[in-house]
C-alpha cells in the first residue's frame, strides 16, 4: 500500500479521534480516556521499534546517547503529556472542527524554535506560509464578539496544544541527532507520559489502584478516540517509508475536513458555517504546504 493511501488513513484516524473525543466528554472526574491512549501509544510504537528498528544498549554508556535518551523524554513531556493533554480539553471544549482547524498553528510555531533550538533560519516561503495559516485561523474566528460564552479557555488550550506539539517537533529532531531512531524516541516519549499521568492519577485519587480504575472506567467513545490516536501515529510510521516527509505532512492536514464529515454525520449539526470551513481549511492546507520541505 502506497504512503499516500496510508497517511490519508492516518488523517481519517485522527479525525475519528477528535470526534470520539467530543462524544465521549462528560464524564465527571474522568480523564476521557487520555492515559489509555498514552498506554496504547507508547505499546504500539514499542511493538513497531522491536520489530523495525534497533537500539543497541551500548549507545547509552556514551554521553551523547544519554543526552539523546534525555531529548527524548523531554519531547515527550511537551509531547505526549502536554500537547496531548491540552488536545483533549479544547476538543472537548471547541469541538472536533474548531480544535482541529487551531491545531494547524503548528508550524507557525515551530518555524521559531526551529531557529531557537536548530539554529533553522526561516525562509520566504516558510515565512508566507505561516502567514497564511494565521489568515486562516483569524478568518475562522470572525469577529471577538461571536466568541461563544467559555469558549476563550478553550482557544487558549488549542492553542497551547500547537505549541508544545511544535517544541516536540524540535526536540525530537535534535534527539534524532544522537539516535536515528524514531519509533524508540515515540516509545521513550510515551513511557515518560505513561509514568506522569499514572503518579498525576495516583496523587488525585489516592493510591495505586487509582490507575487501573481510570482504565476500568473507560467505554467505547473513550476506546475509540485511543485506538484511533495510537492507530493513526502508526499509520504515519509507515507512510514514512514510502512517502516523503512534505507529502505526509501536507495530506496529514485533512484530519480537520474528515473531523468535520465525521462530526456532521454523528451528530447532525447543521449550524456550522460550511463555505467559512471549507475556505479556512483550503488556506491551512496551502500554508502549511509552504512550511513544509
Amino acid at each position: 500500500m502506497s504512503g499516500e493511501i496510508l497517511v490519508l488513513l492516518s488523517a481519517l484516524f485522527y479525525g475519528a479521534a477528535s470526534v470520539a473525543i467530543v462524544q465521549g466528554r462528560g464524564a465527571k472526574g474522568h480523564d476521557n480516556g487520555l492515559l489509555l491512549s498514552v498506554l496504547l501509544t507508547a505499546v504500539i510504537s514499542g511493538l513497531i521499534w522491536l520489530r523495525f528498528g534497533h537500539v543497541g544498549l551500548e549507545q547509552f554508556e556514551t554521553a551523547e546517547g544519554r543526552w539523546g535518551l534525555l531529548i527524548f523524554a523531554l519531547a515527550g513531556m511537551f509531547s505526549i503529556v502536554f500537547g496531548r493533554i491540552s488536545l483533549y480539553v479544547s476538543t472537548e471544549r471547541l469541538g472536533a472542527v474548531r480544535a482541529s482547524i487551531l491545531r494547524r498553528l503548528t508550524p507557525v510555531f515551530a518555524v521559531p524554535f526551529a531557529f531557537v533550538i536548530l539554529g533553522t533560519v526561516p525562509g520566504l516561503r516558510e515565512t508566507i506560509g505561516g502567514a497564511i495559516v494565521l489568515a486562516a485561523v483569524l478568518l475562522f474566528f470572525g469577529p471577538a464578539g461571536r466568541l461563544p460564552p467559555g469558549a476563550l479557555s478553550g482557544y487558549i488550550w488549542a492553542v497551547g496544544s500547537a505549541a508544545f506539539y511544535a517544541m516536540a517537533y524540535c526536540l525530537r529532531s535534535l534527539g534524532m541527532e544522537s539516535i536515528p531512531a524514531p519509533a524508540f524516541g515515540t516509545f521513550v516519549g510515551a513511557m515518560t507520559g505513561v509514568g506522569w499521568l499514572s503518579i498525576r492519577a495516583g496523587i488525585r485519587r489516592g493510591g495505586r489502584g487509582s490507575v487501573m480504575r481510570s482504565l476500568a472506567q473507560n467505554g467505547r467513545w473513550q476506546w475509540l478516540a485511543a485506538l484511533s490516536l495510537s492507530i493513526g501515529q502508526m499509520l504515519q510510521f509507515f507512510a514514512l517509508s514510502s512517502a516523503s516527509v512534505p507529502v505526509v505532512a501536507v495530506l496529514g492536514t485533512l484530519e480537520v475536513i474528515f473531523a468535520a464529515a465525521l462530526a456532521t454525520h454523528l451528530a447532525g449539526n447543521s449550524r456550522q458555517p460550511k463555505a467559512r470551513i471549507v475556505l479556512c481549511v483550503g488556506l491551512a492546507l496551502i500554508g502549511t504546504a509552504l512550511l513544509v520541505r
